[in-house]
């Protein structure tokens, strides 16, 4: 199945029943507090602009975006309206129409770009410290002064010292030494554990290694194309899914974890979306890839057999 347009999910628009269950879990209806900002709020205005009741007014756009697509409220919805194919769809619609926010897409596009992407951020994470400051410790990087596209109250990620991928350039992208025994697991890091969080990357590959696996990390491989398909940028998610598939094909492995949610749905299941319609080659190709995808978690208990203990760290469940 490829990814939805907003005219083919017509008819799971009327399965919404405005009962209001979605209102009770989404994170942002509990800030903004206002109708538009619900699930249902949002599929009610989807089938206006399918009836032509409204267009695609800055309105329409802004609240299209007020969601951080969690699916908290697909997981509660008694009728399984598939709200985040919706609200995909959605900005889909308005991606072709040229009305994305311009700060999206650049953030999009700089991810997907690996090379200024990686070059910006390096320049980035050296001079931080002049545009933001850290109070208290453990919260966020505020802004020091008026800054373009960084709200007063937004607070900021800190980024690395040193980037996972640019770590394991200058080590190996292989980490263990191949015992027939072991499975062979490829690591996929996602940006955030990239450019932010590299520890959670070394973390995991320590993990991996001590259960036993023989564990490789692709220096080729990119940003999961999620930021892409957020904003309704299709082609722009196709080419990353491509670069991706690529980079791990190479190593024949057993299972591909990540340590990222976003990415883990990304991998498994926008990726078969995104590539539906490109031949049946690649379909089976696709087909192979996501279904080695695992969260680390899932991957440690449902395929390795192992539990953690506090006090011995992994062991094999008797």
């Amino acid at each position: 199945m490829s990814l939805s347009s907003l005219s083919t999910l017509n008819s799971q628009l009327s399965n919404c029943v405005l009962c209001g269950t979605c209102r009770s879990v989404c994170p942002t209806f509990g800030v903004i507090n206002r109708e538009p900002a619900s699930a249902r709020g949002k599929v009610s205005l989807c089938s206006a602009f399918l009836n032509k009741e409204i267009t695609l007014s800055e309105r329409f756009i802004k609240h299209i975006n007020e969601c951080v697509l969690c699916a908290a409220c697909e997981e509660n919805c008694p009728n399984d309206v598939p709200v985040i194919d919706i609200i995909l769809a959605a900005r889909q619609e308005i991606f072709k129409k040229g009305k994305t926010d311009f700060s999206r897409i650049a953030v999009s596009k700089f991810f997907g770009s690996e090379k200024i992407g990686r070059n910006a951020l390096k320049v980035a994470s050296k001079i931080q410290n002049i545009f933001f400051k850290q109070v208290p410790e453990e919260s966020g990087l505020h802004r020091r002064f008026p800054l373009p596209f960084v709200h007063g109250k937004r607070l900021a990620p800190r980024l690395a010292e040193k980037f996972f991928l640019e770590d394991r350039r200058q080590k190996t992208e292989v980490r263990s030494k191949k015992d027939k025994s072991q499975p062979r697991i490829g690591f996929f890091a996602g940006c955030l554990i990239n450019y932010i969080y590299p520890n959670i990357g070394e973390a995991s590959l320590n993990v991996l290694e001590k259960a036993g696996a023989f564990v490789v990390v692709p220096l080729d491989q990119s940003c999961c194309g999620m930021p892409a398909i957020g904003i309704g940028d299709i082609e722009g998610a196709k080419r990353l899914a491509l670069k991706n598939l690529e980079a791990f094909e190479k190593y024949e492995l057993e299972y591909i974890a990540t340590a990222c949610a976003t990415c883990g749905d990304g991998l498994k299941k926008r990726f078969k979306e995104l590539l539906a319609d490109e031949g049946e080659d690649l379909q089976k190709r696709v087909e192979n890839f996501s279904s080695k995808v695992r969260d680390i978690t899932e991957l440690l208990v449902n395929d390795l057999g192992i539990r953690q203990s506090p006090v011995s760290g992994l062991r094999s469940p008797s």
